[in-house]
């Protein structure tokens, strides 16, 4: 929240889902039960619906934020949202400001790196790289081999189907809120 008179007013974390049509050049707000409303979740398209994981959310002005690890599947056809509750016990840990993109060869999403702090004021970085695999319902880390992308927050992934590979750029690191700040390019 921006500060006002040396204080901060209370974020609105929105639960609302809307959709563009380009050809009418307008907006149309999809009524229904979806995720709480939260903020720096990350996204993914699969052609047929939009997956969202992570996110956070807080009451008031202080202390610790939720932070979901929660998965989200909007069905564009049917323009509803469900929760969905995988078949393995072993899930990413919530996050924030992290990325997520969707591998069509494998039916996968991706998500790495981000933020597990629940506090506004210190960050716990992530490099983590955990897959869902769509039709088995159920999450996977990937336990990667050699030289790896250090901890960051606020990263782009995506899959690229051509050379069957993820390619992430950018992000920052724990000095993100501070005069030594290092970013990744």
């Amino acid at each position: 929240a921006v500060p006002e008179n040396c204080g901060f007013v209370a974020s609105v974390f929105s639960d609302e889902t809307w959709i563009y049509d380009d050809a009418c050049n307008g907006w149309t707000q999809i009524e229904g039960d979806g995720p709480g409303g939260r903020a720096r979740a990350a996204a993914a398209y699969d052609g047929e619906s939009m997956w969202v994981f992570g996110g956070r959310w807080r009451a008031g002005t202080s202390g610790n934020y939720t932070i979901y690890d929660e998965l989200w599947r909007f069905e564009v056809a049917t323009r509803t949202w469900s929760q969905i509750r995988p078949n393995s016990q072993d899930v990413p840990p919530g996050r924030v400001n992290h990325a997520m993109t969707y591998d069509a060869s494998r039916n996968r999403l991706w998500i790495f790196g981000g933020n597990r702090s629940t506090s506004g004021l210190q960050v716990s970085l992530l490099n983590d790289v955990w897959y869902f695999d769509i039709g088995a319902m159920t999450w996977h880390r990937l336990a990667t081999q050699g030289e790896a992308p250090t901890p960051r927050l606020f990263v782009t992934l995506f899959h690229d189907a051509t050379r069957d590979q993820l390619i992430t750029f950018g992000g920052a690191d724990e000095t993100l809120f501070n005069n030594d700040a290092r970013y990744f390019d």
